[in-house]
């Protein structure tokens, strides 16, 4: 079974990441079906505590990437994508799991902006950062920064649960 909601849980990120890098959205059928899929995977695999299970990893995901989507630092479409994902495993694994997903992030972010943007705009946010910690106040990011733009963050929680998987899960 284990086999099963992997191959389902790779094509909910194929599908995700094609979507998020060239239309810059994730379609909420997707989530909406991949949601469903994780709660009757679960429920047919260990019954009712399985849904239970399941749902209580869709709302650790919800709660995490809620709470994110709050500061404006990941989409909806994000936050709807991992409660589809994290629907397949339990609370620990999608704690896990997003916190694998904010990690790439944070790497795969600025990397998505400087190629599109180049290497000036990377310049000039490294530089805000460093005015930040002297000055120890926030300013905010010009719209001619990578700060600034806005980036597909589908790949990276597709890459955080490609490595819980292969890894540690």
């Amino acid at each position: 079974m284990e086999s099963i909601s992997f191959k389902v849980v790779l094509v909910i990120f194929l599908l995700a990441v094609t979507s998020d890098i060239f239309r810059e959205k994730i379609p909420n059928a997707l989530s909406v079906v991949g949601l469903l899929m994780g709660l009757v995977f679960q429920s047919y695999s260990s019954g009712i505590s399985g849904m239970l299970s399941g749902l209580g990893g869709a709302l650790c995901a919800l709660f995490i990437f809620g709470t994110l989507f709050r500061f404006r630092w990941v989409g909806g479409g994000d936050v709807k994508l991992m409660m589809a994902v994290c629907s397949f495993y339990d609370p620990v694994q999608a704690l896990m799991i997003s916190a694998l997903g904010i990690a790439f992030g944070a790497v795969t972010s600025p990397l998505i902006a400087t190629l599109r943007m180049g290497w000036q705009p990377l310049l000039v946010t490294l530089k805000r950062y460093r005015m930040m910690a002297a000055f120890r106040t926030y300013i905010a990011p010009e719209s001619s920064e990578i700060a600034g733009v806005r980036v597909p963050y589908a790949p990276a929680l597709a890459l955080g649960w490609l490595f819980y998987v292969l890894q540690i899960g």
